[in-house]
Formats: structure tokens, sequence, C-alpha cells
């Protein structure tokens, strides 16, 4: 989330607290440290432990991810963030100074917007490491006689973590909302298929790249038989737990590759593209005795339902074949299924 960086933040910062009570009397009373001394020593390097490792901990990864678009690059070019981590960080140490600690930071910024979060919070710990190293070698004029500049650094690595965590965050965060987003946009809220505008939008573009091979498709016009009876007969909530398991059952007869979409009501509508008028009046027909076998129980009585089809096969796609002159002609071969009985699929080739 957006604040998880801050919450890890604060966390830390009361766990630091706590654990510099507890250990404040006994650094005092071991080395008779002044007790401020004490707790600020003790409450900066917990503080600074806990946000270099936590980070790392919390986001290892459980399950596979998306790659992010920038790990898809070129690996020199994936790599550029964290290489110019590296030079910031050389150029730091080159010239000094107060400001040397956050040279890296435009660096770790880029790292934020370009790689996983549990690969950035690596990052900054070796960034943080290498910065202690790098104290305790003298290359920082930074010595346990300087308590207060010593507290500064700690509390300042913290920090530099925050920072590039807070901006990975909140970009993951807003990638999840435009995720969600799109997926609302170009699904139907109740059956999860392509929503109306989608399914013409991907549709055209599939028949498109069947054309440019000279494929074969199959356009299917899917209509629930007299579903105005079983919304009056079981109530509208039967009729859309309907509408939701013959999606799931379109969704699980079909394959990976073909377009399902609700076009409105109980009106369905697929493209099946790379298969023959046989197997094409074969997948129809699974649907058919699918659909038949189809019961939803809704206060305690079974819903039935069968479902009329119409079926437009070209054989050859040419470039000025467009998906809405085929779901004409699916259309009318789906009225002269409901004419001939309903029930079953009516087949029109060219």
């Amino acid at each position: 989330r957006q604040s998880s960086a801050l919450l890890l933040f604060v966390g830390a910062g009361l766990a630091s607290i706590v654990a510099a009570a507890m250990g404040t009397p006994v650094l005092a009373a071991a080395f008779h440290t002044p007790p401020g001394k004490a707790f600020s020593m003790w409450l900066s390097s917990e503080w600074m432990n806990y946000m270099i490792l936590l980070p790392s901990i919390l986001a290892w990864p459980t399950r596979s991810l998306p790659r992010p678009a920038s790990e898809k690059l070129f690996p020199l070019l994936q790599a550029m963030p964290v290489l110019m981590v590296v030079v910031l960080e050389l150029i730091s140490y080159w010239m000094g100074g107060p400001g040397a600690l956050v040279f890296s930071l435009p660096a770790l910024l880029w790292c934020a917007l370009s790689y996983r979060i549990f690969t950035l919070t690596i990052i900054t710990a070796a960034l943080c490491l290498s910065k202690l190293a790098a104290v305790a070698l003298g290359s920082f004029d930074f010595t346990p006689e300087h308590f207060l500049e010593t507290v500064s650094f700690r509390i300042g690595l913290c920090m530099l973590v925050l920072g590039p965590l807070a901006v990975a965050s909140t970009y993951m965060a807003r990638n999840d909302l435009m995720h969600k987003l799109r997926h609302a946009v170009n699904h139907d809220f109740l059956t999860d298929v392509l929503a109306r505008g989608a399914f013409l939008k991907q549709g055209q573009y599939l028949l498109q790249r069947c054309s440019q091979t000279q494929s074969s498709a199959a356009v299917l016009m899917l209509d629930l038989d007299h579903f105005k009876r079983i919304n009056d007969n079981h109530g509208h909530a039967g009729g859309d737990e309907l509408l939701r398991r013959f999606s799931l059952m379109l969704t699980s007869v079909l394959r990976e590759q073909d377009l399902i979409g609700r076009l409105g009501g109980e009106e369905f509508a697929a493209v099946i593209p790379r298969v023959d008028h046989a197997t094409a009046l074969e997948i129809a027909k699974r649907i058919n005795q699918a659909t038949r076998d189809l019961w939803v129980s809704h206060q305690n009585e079974r819903i039935h339902a069968t479902v009329s089809i119409g079926l437009m096969h070209v054989q050859t796609l040419s470039a000025h074949q467009s998906l809405d002159e085929l779901l004409q002609q699916a259309d009318h071969a789906l009225y002269e299924a409901k004419a001939q009985g309903r029930d079953r699929c009516e087949l029109r080739q060219a």
C-alpha cells in the first residue's frame, strides 16, 4: 500500500524506543555511559538495523509475480539503475562532505521505479552496509567520540532507505489500481468476461491477425432461451447467478486463445480463430450440451436453461471482413436457430 513504507518506518521507530528503554540502563551501568547518550546510541542503532534488514524480510517473494517492463529490456539497460547507484556511491567516497550520504538517492529512486520491491530492498541494504563498512574503515570522519554525528548518520541511513521504499510502494499501489481499473473497464462486472466494447476491439484485432495469414475463424452468437421467464420465475438474483455460471461454462469449453464477450442481457458472443467449420460446429454442440447439463440452485430450486447459437464460419479471412459483419451473419443464424425450436446451433459459411 502507499502507506506501507511509512508504517514500517514508524513501527521500527517504536520498536527501537522500547529496545533502547530496556538497553539504556545496562549500557549506562556496564560502560558508565551517560543515560542520554546511551539511549540515543541504542535507539539509532536499533532503528538503523531494522530499516536495513526488515524490508528484505517482509518483501521476500512468496509467489510468482509478473516482471516489470524494465526487466524485459536488454540486460545492460536493465542494470543501468543499479550501476548508477554504484557510480554515485564511488563519487560520494571521492568527494566526501556532509552531502555524501545522499549522493546515490536519485539512482535509488530510479531503482524504485524499475525493479521489484524485493530487489530494491536488497540494493538499499547493500548500500547501507557498504556505508557502514566505509565508516568502520575510516572513509568518513565519524568516530564513537562524536556520538551526535554517529546518531545523525544512522538516522540518515534510515531516511535513505525510507525514500526509495516509499516511492516503490506508491508506484506498485498505483500500478495495481491501474490494472484493476483496466479490468473493470474491459470486463463485464457480473460475468467477468469481456464487455461489449473490449470484445469488439479485441475481436477485430484477432480477426486482422488471422486475415494476415489467411486463416479461418468462427464467430458465435449465443442467447439463453426464455431468459425473461427465468427472471420472472426465480427473480433477478437467480438469473444473475445463471449468467455467471453460464459464462464460467463457456470459459471451460472454449480454448484459452478464444475470445468471449457479453454483448448485453443474456446475449454472449465468441470469436474462435484458426478452426475449420466441422470443429466449430462441434464446439457449438458441446456448448449446447453443457448448457443442458448446467443447473443453478436458488432458494431451494434448480434453475435449468438452454442456449440457441448462431455460428458464422469463414474459411479464409480477408482484410475487408470486419467483426461487425460476421456478428450480423451469426445473428441471422441465431434467429434461424430460434425459429427452428431453440436449444440448437445453426451454421452459416463464407
